[in-house]
């Protein structure tokens, strides 16, 4: 079996690092993956590399997001005809642009990771007017797609309300196993200058106004007046939110901007608590990523994250409403005071949402299309 995956770029992001995980936990004997990447990656964050140095062939595609939008029979021609020299047997997509060119390809099982729940995210991101045009573009291309994955019940059920019609199984998002240079907790602290008795909130992921890093933020200021020196919130990735986030921490020198950073499993490490205030998620990488490094997890009560708490219920007295800065507050106290065992939560996570057992299962859902 030969499958084509079709990206938008190649740069460390969420849903890339998940494709990373696929195709490392995929069966490389008896099965050939290959990339076609439509766009350029942005420079700073590109990780093809990474993909040749693991044996992937990736092609490359040369279009761009305007392109596709105003010249989609012409560039759906072209991606016919690189998928006619390829000869995959399946072609697994990721994303708008990737749906919407291979949406044309007729002899060849198409499966699209569905990686959001695209009528919240496409509008919080685009704006109504914009958004609303390629929510519309993105289901019309669905709908002649052969199947789709959701990566989490939630995605699913919104998904199958718009695309009745549509064969579509969640499969969740699998996560590597943690690889960190510290090997022990006292070691990471110790080198990022934390002390013993400091609690350490951690934050992950771009700095965007659907992530809403200022809620917390300003949460923890309230939570934690200036003279507590016992607390510290660090805050990994970049984002167009950087300066508002700059602005709104002002002179506060336990919250620290740290921009992008390659292995946040380091940081990890030597966190108490990870915090996620997001709008919307598909699924929450960053959730599941501190769950595996035994990092118990402050969260919004979006849907997604309800439905991790089925399986890790001890962090459902940490939730807060999307928004809230007051109840994150309380929230943040309280984790202060509260311990949560994380051994067996680690050992749930590791088993249901590892990237062998999402390979797996997306091996035995290509097998079921051909």
């Amino acid at each position: 079996m030969k499958i084509a995956i079709v990206v938008s770029s190649l740069r460390k992001a969420g849903p890339i690092i998940v494709v990373q995980n696929l195709v490392r936990n995929f069966n490389r004997k008896d099965h050939e993956i290959v990339i076609i990447k439509l766009m350029q990656d942005e420079a700073a964050r590109s990780i093809t590399n990474e993909f040749v140095e693991d044996g992937i062939k990736v092609y490359d595609f040369h279009t761009s997001r305007l392109k596709t939008e105003l010249l989609t029979s012409l560039e759906r021609r072209r991606f016919k005809k690189l998928v006619e020299t390829i000869k995959p047997d399946v072609i697994h997509t990721h994303g708008y642009q990737a749906a919407t060119l291979a949406s044309a390809i007729r002899n060849i099982p198409v499966v699209e990771t569905i990686h959001n729940v695209p009528e919240e995210d496409f509008i919080k991101r685009y704006g109504k007017l914009l958004g609303t045009y390629i929510l519309k573009r993105y289901y019309s291309s669905m709908k002649k797609l052969t199947a789709a994955a959701a990566i989490s019940e939630n995605v699913k059920r919104i998904n199958q309300g718009r695309l009745p019609d549509l064969r579509i199984e969640r499969i969740y998002n699998g996560v590597k196993t943690p690889e960190s240079r510290f090997g022990s907790k006292a070691e990471a602290r110790a080198e990022y200058g934390v002390n013993d008795d400091t609690t350490l909130f951690v934050s992950i992921g771009a700095l965007l106004p659907m992530k809403d890093q200022l809620t917390i933020i300003r949460a923890f200021r309230k939570a934690f007046p200036k003279d507590n020196d016992k607390v510290e919130l660090w805050f990994l990735g970049k984002g167009p939110l950087w300066d508002e986030c700059v602005k709104e921490k002002g002179d506060d020198e336990r919250i620290k901007l740290l921009g992008w950073q390659y292995n946040v499993y380091d940081y990890l490490v030597a966190a108490d608590y990870s915090v996620s205030a997001s709008h919307s998620e598909g699924f929450g990488l960053n959730y599941m990523e501190s769950v595996f490094a035994g990092v118990p997890v402050i969260g919004s009560d979006i849907p997604v994250f309800r439905e991790f708490t089925t399986y890790f219920p001890a962090f459902k007295q940490l939730e807060f409403k999307v928004g809230d800065s007051d109840e994150l507050a309380r929230r943040l106290v309280k984790a202060t005071e509260t311990k949560i065992d994380m051994s067996a939560y680690t050992e749930i996570a590791r088993k249901v949402f590892s990237a062998s057992t999402m390979a797996e299962e997306y091996e035995k859902f290509y097998k079921s299309l051909i």
